[in-house]
């Protein structure tokens, strides 16, 4: 019996800062998924989701004093 495959990927260009030429992305097909028992649209909506908690918490000041916390910018961070 041939395994199932859960993700599928595609390979686009790297991010700039990535020093990569290409980075892999997971596609999927538009189904509802759950993640920490949320439930999204589809992973573009638990991407945006979960981006927009952590540019909230990087506002905090003590979030970034967190030991081992990296020294960049918000926008390299997210």
């Amino acid at each position: 019996m041939k395994e199932q495959e859960l993700f599928k990927t595609k390979f686009v260009r790297g991010k700039k800062e990535s020093g990569q030429l290409f980075d892999e992305e997971f596609e999927t097909q538009g189904e509802p998924l759950t993640c920490l028992g949320m439930t999204f649209e589809n992973d573009e909506a638990r991407r945006a989701y979960f981006t927009e908690q952590l540019r909230q918490k990087l506002k905090d000041p003590e979030f970034r004093n967190i030991e081992g916390f990296p020294k960049h910018r918000g926008r390299a961070i997210l």
